[in-house]
């Protein structure tokens, strides 16, 4: 006896074991590709965060020493200052 649902059927005697196994089937690949699919997503979700971490690590990088620069300059003028 096979139970689906709601439904008992009995799939040896009725001959529609093949029915009842396809349709397992299709619901397995079904499952199986929508998971696949949010694996996908998700995968292409943490490549998008990585990207943008990278890129602000990025902006952060050039930010201090833009800072680093301007300190150096700064600094070098003020020395000129303190020779004159």
């Amino acid at each position: 006896m096979l139970v689906i649902g709601t439904f008992r059927v009995n799939a040896m005697e009725d001959g529609s074991f093949l029915l009842w196994f396809s349709i397992f089937l299709s619901q397995f690949f079904l499952w199986s590709t929508i998971f696949t699919s949010q694996q996908q997503q998700q995968l292409l979700q943490q490549q998008q965060a990585d990207l943008l971490l990278q890129q602000q690590q990025e902006e952060q990088r050039r930010q201090q020493q833009q800072a680093d620069l301007l300190l150096q300059q700064q600094q070098t003028n003020l020395l000129l200052q303190q020779q004159q």
